[in-house]
């Protein structure tokens, strides 16, 4: 979940890192001058839209979408949201300690150490009644808990669909990515109450603090399906955010995005064209392993995360949202969106 816990995506994107592109934000609102109709999907199943760019070979198109790079612009690096809303120098260095520390990150999320079998997390708020720390959070009542259930309407074994998630939609039969599909249309829709999770590499939250970044796209996950989904690893294994020159190592933390939006008809599904579905949000060439093409993460450690994602250039603004660092067993909370501001302020200007 370019794309789970990018961006941008991706991930599906980042597969998780969000989609980018050039664009500019004008009065805090996304520019529709290089996309295609905003906040809708084509309501024709068979003449889906997309958004148009320049050919690069696959890898680049790859590494466009996770790290948030515009490989025909090569000295620019875009906003990390699946929309644009920033264009500077690339950075794909690892965030420095002194940038987290004018944002309060307490020196004891800052700490390395080994994480994957966290099982739950300490919470740092600063005092602050926040909204999505994760005691707060639906525990246990994802995708996941349903499955037996749909996959008996389906008429799967549960060995047969964590096989067929693990594939690619070019490794599956018609067959059975139809009935891939049929698995992802029971998951429910989203709503303006739904609170999605977007996963960060650090040196990311910068960009959002700061207000260089204001929308959030690319790949993401609904909270019920990843709340429980905690150490680097996990993330890692769970998003499979194990692409080419990833930013994301188990051995350091990640940063997520929690947040709402009105603008949830933004998310739309990464399906391959095969199934012609009126949800899907880009062509296949920009599908690429380790995305699947059929609406579920490629996770191979018994997790169901379902997948949503953006389309290119498109991030939806939320109407509240929380910006989270998690290192360790703890996760701090570092940043909250100024829905009169349209962006996202780090603590001391809460």
């Amino acid at each position: 979940m370019n794309g789970a816990v990018n961006q941008e995506d991706n991930f599906s994107s980042d597969h998780w890192l969000n989609s980018f592109g050039l664009a500019a934000l004008v009065a805090g609102r996304p520019s529709t001058a290089v996309r295609s109709t905003p906040g809708k999907l084509s309501s024709n199943p068979s003449t889906p839209t997309w958004t148009k760019r320049p050919a690069l070979t696959l890898p680049e198109k790859w590494n466009e979408i996770r790290l948030g790079l515009n490989l025909n612009e090569p000295k620019l690096a875009f906003a990390g949201d699946g929309n644009v809303s920033y264009k500077g120098e690339i950075d794909q260095n690892p965030v420095k300690e002194e940038t987290l520390a004018k944002y309060s990150v307490s020196s004891e999320a800052k700490v390395n150490k080994p994480d994957q079998n966290i099982k739950s997390v300490k919470s740092i708020t600063h005092g602050i009644d926040a909204e999505f720390v994760s005691n707060k959070l639906p525990k246990g009542k994802g995708f996941a808990a349903e499955i037996d259930h749909v996959l008996d309407e389906v008429g799967l074994t549960k060995d047969e669909f964590y096989d067929m998630q693990a594939k690619l939609h070019t490794q599956l039969t018609p067959s059975e990515l139809e009935k891939m599909r049929q698995v992802r249309e029971t998951v429910p829709p989203l709503d303006e109450t739904s609170i999605m999770q977007k996963v960060l590499p650090l040196n990311r939250v910068d960009k959002y603090l700061s207000g260089d970044y204001v929308t959030v796209g690319g790949c993401l996950a609904r909270i019920e399906d990843v709340s429980d989904v905690i150490s680097s690893k996990d993330v890692i294994d769970s998003l499979r955010l194990d692409y080419d020159k990833t930013p994301f190592s188990p051995s350091e933390g990640y940063a997520v995005i929690r947040f709402k939006t009105n603008q949830y008809e933004k998310f739309g599904i990464p399906y391959a064209e095969e199934l012609n579905s009126s949800k899907a949000i880009k062509e296949n060439e920009y599908i690429v392993d380790p995305q699947t093409g059929h609406g579920f993460t490629a996770a191979e450690n018994g997790r169901i995360i379902p997948e949503f994602e953006t389309k290119y250039l498109d991030g939806a603004l939320p109407t509240d949202g929380e910006i989270y660092i998690v290192k360790g067993g703890t996760e701090e909370l570092v940043g909250h969106y100024d829905v009169f501001d349209g962006r996202f302020k780090p603590l001391k200007e809460h």
